[in-house]
């Protein structure tokens, strides 16, 4: 099976740096995040930029002590199902949230990936 270059290249970084990589592509996608909350009103964008944080401070920080079980379990009630929201009431909003939406998955995925790599 052929594997994404990315991922290829991902592979042969080191921990760290793939926790880096990750962390700084939940750091562009903060944003829509942010976004996707305020407009929808779905939940504190606050609460994901702590999780986001905490991910930052494992890795400047020597000896953090971080409960990554915990964080990943808040993390999964952060992220809306593409269920829950009716986008057909207001079309120009449904195009902002929707790219959020995608970004959301997104930045779920890179966290997850990041929390995992830390355990």
């Amino acid at each position: 099976m052929l594997k994404n270059p990315l991922q290829v290249r991902l592979e042969k970084l080191e921990p760290w740096q793939q926790i880096t990589f990750m962390a700084c592509l939940c750091e562009r996608m903060y944003p829509n995040y942010a976004m996707f909350c305020e407009n929808t009103e779905f939940a504190e964008p606050r609460a994901y930029r702590a999780i986001l944080d905490s991910v930052w401070e494992i890795l400047t920080v020597k000896n953090a002590k971080i409960n990554f079980e915990r964080q990943l379990e808040k993390l999964e009630e952060l992220f809306p199902s593409a269920d829950e929201f009716d986008f057909t009431v207001f079309i120009q909003r449904w195009m902002r949230v929707r790219a959020c939406r995608r970004c959301c998955t997104v930045c779920w995925i890179a966290t997850t990936f990041s929390i995992q790599c830390l355990k």
